[in-house]
């Protein structure tokens, strides 16, 4: 099953509120962002929310703008379920007849009164796709090992097997396919040779594969953007590159972005020891004369 579309914001569609904000999935055509929404579930409107009554407000208030949102309740599993402070945070992973699909999660916040702050969905309607796999795991995993040299194949192991079902994007266009997920790594952890393949699961081919991780490179780079919220609701919200934000790398000095909002910084030649044990972050901070950085409360 595909879906097509044009990389562009719609202006004219139904608003989930008076106040909130949407930007449309440029393929799908339905939100991947809203920003406040400040709105009640209609069944749940006088109920604080409650860590034994989080879910069941939040799946209600899903149904109740099933023809906003494009999304249907019964085909999302609670991944994690929040509180933080004044404010409950709910995370779901989409599935298809039991299949979680590929990155597909959806995600919303709502204050302790179930007020409901913003949403953010990577969220796939009208699926239509085979669920039997042609492919076993094992074939799978031997068509992955052959990408490998021959000295290393006997090593290698799988784990973290999983069946999925993969959105592949090409030229404004998704096409589902069955794939099987998984990482090959050897006994003694080897970060050169420990990878993820996704492979087809009817035809055997290699979707995608990748290090899990990124050994080898001489610096650590990005781009730093944000989205730009007007103070007329009716406007459309906009993407701007983050100038002068620091960007601080563990176990390295800060740096800062430029005015396209990138940010680039040399490592040591004995970086992949470093992300190997140790997990460095990278700790992003908009501060400085030029910038003004409001929470949820107006402060």
């Amino acid at each position: 099953m595909s879906s097509n579309g044009n990389d562009k914001v719609e202006k004219d569609m139904p608003s989930i509120s008076a106040t909130s904000r949407t930007v449309l999935n440029s393929v799908t055509k339905i939100p991947k962002k809203i920003a406040n929404i400040n709105k009640f579930s209609a069944e749940f409107q006088q109920t604080a929310i409650t860590k034994n009554n989080a879910e069941k407000v939040f799946r209600s208030f899903l149904k109740e703008n099933i023809e906003i949102l494009g999304v249907e309740p019964e085909a999302l599993e609670l991944v994690s379920l929040k509180k933080i402070r004044d404010n409950w945070y709910i995370k779901f992973q989409q599935r298809y007849k039991g299949i979680p699909i590929h990155k597909a999660t959806l995600g919303i916040d709502a204050t302790n009164e179930g007020k409901m702050g913003s949403y953010s969905a990577n969220y796939h309607p009208k699926i239509d796709v085979p669920t039997e796999p042609k492919v076993t795991l094992q074939d799978a995993v031997l068509t992955a090992k052959k990408t490998y040299e021959k000295e290393h194949q006997e090593k290698l192991r799988h784990k973290n097997a999983e069946l999925i079902i993969y959105p592949k994007k090409e030229n404004k266009k998704i096409t589902y396919l069955l794939a099987r997920k998984f990482i090959l790594a050897t006994d003694d952890p080897s970060p050169f040779l420990e990878k993820v393949f996704i492979v087809d699961a009817i035809t055997g081919e290699i979707i995608e594969s990748s290090l899990t991780r990124v050994i080898g490179a001489n610096k650590i780079y990005g781009q730093v953007d944000g989205e730009i919220y007007p103070e007329n609701p009716t406007d459309a919200i906009v993407t701007r590159n983050f100038e002068d934000e620091h960007v601080s790398i563990d176990y390295l000095a800060q740096v800062t972005t430029d005015e396209t909002g990138k940010y680039e910084k040399k490592v040591p030649w004995y970086w992949w020891f470093i992300e190997m044990f140790f997990s460095p972050r990278c700790t992003f901070e908009l501060i400085g004369p030029y910038a003004q950085v409001q929470d949820r409360n107006g402060n």
